[in-house]
């Protein structure tokens, strides 16, 4: 098991004093050098098992009076991705996360995250 903690940024700006703006974000995990794989790739790779992920907010921002704000992580997850179209697999875990901000000039800047990736190493 190995885990992971960070900030990721984010520009999520809210655009409703009455309505929450719902978006999401994507990153690649920095993993450090283990090479992660969701498929059999051999010695040197770590086979992807399963993870989980907790992102909270890590830095917000309210241009003006603040009525009715908000800001949200309402969902995260990890995932291995490949890449479509490289010519060498590159398969890595990501983080995806669904935001929502609401107020017309609220800002979601920064959301720190700890992710725990389970594998096993390939033979």
């Amino acid at each position: 098991m190995c885990i992971y903690t960070g900030v990721l940024r984010s520009a999520a700006i809210g655009q409703s004093e009455t309505a929450w703006l719902r978006g999401s974000l994507v990153a690649r995990l920095p993993t450090l050098g283990r090479q992660w794989s969701s498929i059999s790739r051999g010695p040197g790779w770590t086979g992807f098992r399963g993870a989980t992920a907790v992102l909270s907010l890590a830095s917000i921002f309210n241009a003006g009076v603040a009525n009715f704000a908000g800001w949200a992580v309402d969902a995260a997850i990890v995932e291995p991705m490949i890449p479509i179209g490289t010519p060498e697999p590159d398969d890595h875990p990501q983080i995806q996360a669904l935001l929502a901000v609401r107020d017309v000039d609220g800002i979601l800047y920064r959301l720190s995250y700890q992710v725990s990736v389970l594998g096993a190493t390939q033979p």
